[in-house]
Order: structure tokens, then C-alpha cells, then sequence
């Protein structure tokens, strides 16, 4: 079975602070996982005027209005590049979702990125999936959280001339997400593609369970601590929930195995069946020689 794939998305929980997304990237790092993902938005293509000035008065506002919100969130190409590096250093790829063709432009093309993310907002997103089609080695991830079937099906045909094949991330919109509407289950649909999972439940348990179903990518959002300030920090896990994570998927891959019965008794069953195993005796009945 090949490696999960497991991604620490950072996503705006660096609360547009480099020094708190360091933290999480060493985090990511010392809990060995895979990859940290961050955002890329290219603002002009994000809002319209009436939606950049909407007034935000949310407890997680970071700024009055919803557009100077995002870009508080924001960070600058120079700072992607400093992240990129830093989190290469500490042995962790450096992914993005990106989420309008000028951002898909800068993470392949500037940045150099050889995995992108398509988060669920933008499947609906065509000349950005055509976008994708045009470089032909990159490995992307999309994940399905909001659309409908046909919404999905009209994306399908896009990505499906990707030449690497892309990855189904299995999620749902809803932050945080009841457990009722999280149906794992949907990783058995569409079986001519490999599956993940990205979670917005707070539970690691859900993503060993994704993986016992046979998802090889699995995405959580991370923070240094639940209580902070912003729209998805309450659906993240914590340093210790996302060591026993790895830990556990790691583990659970060891034990999943190859489902093959042996030919022969493989050395590490010979002390059990040389103490255990019955054999006929005399009368016909089995016992332990």
C-alpha cells in the first residue's frame, strides 16, 4: 500500500501573522507529517466592490469590511516564497489552494509548486481548472464540500485531461461539520479515482477511519490552540491530536497488510503452531503434541 499523504493545512489559522504560521509549519514538522498547505488569492479576482465593502462584524473579523478582512489574511508572494523555503527546510512540502488563475499562475510558475489544491468554492471555477489542465505534471487535489452532481460532473470532465491523475478530496462545507453530514462513506463512490478526506470535525479518529477505507491523501486544518481568534480554528487539531494522527495512521498502514494468506508458516507463527496447533492422535481425536 502506498504512503498516506498527509497534510497539516494551515489555511488562514496563521491569523495573518508569519511568525504564528512558522509555529504551525515546525508543528507540521515535528509531528511528521507530509505537507503544509496554505491559501493563495489574488484579491482583484476574489470580490466584487459590493462584497469587498460588506461591513464584517464577525467575532473573527480581522477588519471592518469582508474584502480588507481577506486581505489581512493575505500573505504577500514574498512571504509564500519564505514559507516555502522554510517549511523545505524542515522537510515538509509546501502546497497551496489556490483559488483564481492568476494565483495558479504564480504557485507553478514563481513559486514552482508541483502539488495544488482545489478547494471546494472554486469547482465551479472552469477557466481555472482549464488553467490546471495546461501544465501537465502537476499533482492535484479537489476537494467536493459544496457542489451538487452536476456541478461535480461538469468538473470531472475538465480535470480528467490532467495527465496525472487527480486526487477526489472527500469533505463537507460546514464549519464546524456535524458528525451527520460528514458520510465518509462517499469514498467508495467513483472508484476509477484515488481518494482523501479532508476533515472539519475536530476528531483525528475520523481520519484513521478515512484511511481504513482507502483514502491515500488526508487533510486537517491545524492551530496552535482551538481558542484563538479565527473562523477555522475550531475545526482544527492541536499538536498532540495531530501526533496521534500521523502516529495512528502510520501504524494502522503497518497493520493493514498485504491480505495475502501465507504458502508457508512465515518464521514469527512457528512458536504459536509448534505450541498450539492440534494434530490427530491414535483415536482420532485432536490434541496439542
Amino acid at each position: 500500500m502506498k504512503k498516506v499523504y498527509i497534510v497539516a493545512e494551515v489555511s488562514q489559522n496563521h491569523n495573518g501573522d508569519i511568525n504564528i504560521a512558522k509555529e504551525l509549519i515546525e508543528m507540521a514538522a515535528m509531528t511528521r507529517c507530509d505537507a503544509v498547505k496554505f491559501n493563495k488569492r489574488h484579491m482583484p479576482d476574489e470580490l466584487t466592490k459590493e462584497a469587498y465593502d460588506r461591513p464584517y462584524d464577525s467575532e473573527n473579523a480581522f477588519a471592518p469590511t469582508y474584502g480588507e478582512h481577506r486581505e489581512f489574511l493575505e500573505f504577500s508572494q514574498q512571504q509564500h516564497i519564505f514559507l516555502k523555503n522554510y517549511a523545505n527546510n524542515r522537510g515538509l512540502d509546501y502546497l497551496l489552494s489556490v483559488c483564481d488563475t492568476q494565483s495558479l499562475i504564480l504557485a507553478v510558475e514563481i513559486f514552482g509548486l508541483k502539488f495544488i489544491k482545489i478547494p471546494s468554492k472554486e469547482l465551479t471555477n472552469l477557466p481555472l481548472l482549464e488553467k490546471l489542465t495546461t501544465y501537465p505534471n502537476i499533482q492535484v487535489a479537489f476537494s467536493i464540500g459544496m457542489v451538487n452532481a452536476l456541478e461535480l460532473a461538469t468538473a470531472l470532465k475538465i480535470l480528467d485531461r490532467c495527465l496525472r491523475p487527480p486526487i477526489m478530496v472527500i469533505c463537507t462545507s460546514e464549519y464546524p461539520c456535524d458528525l451527520d453530514n460528514v458520510n465518509l462513506n462517499r469514498i467508495y463512490s467513483y472508484k476509477d479515482y484515488k481518494k482523501g478526506f479532508s476533515s472539519h470535525v475536530p476528531d483525528p479518529t475520523l481520519g484513521i477511519a478515512a484511511v481504513a477505507m482507502g483514502a491515500e491523501y488526508i487533510e486537517y486544518h491545524i492551530t496552535l490552540d482551538r481558542e484563538m481568534k479565527g473562523s477555522d480554528q475550531c475545526v482544527a487539531l492541536e499538536f498532540e491530536e495531530l501526533g496521534f494522527l500521523v502516529d495512528s495512521i502510520r501504524n494502522l498502514q503497518i497493520a493493514l497488510g498485504d491480505m495475502a494468506t501465507p504458502t508457508e508458516t512465515p518464521e514469527y507463527l512457528i512458536p504459536a503452531r509448534t505450541k498450539l496447533l492440534k494434530e490427530i492422535c491414535e483415536d482420532g481425536i485432536y490434541r496439542i503434541h
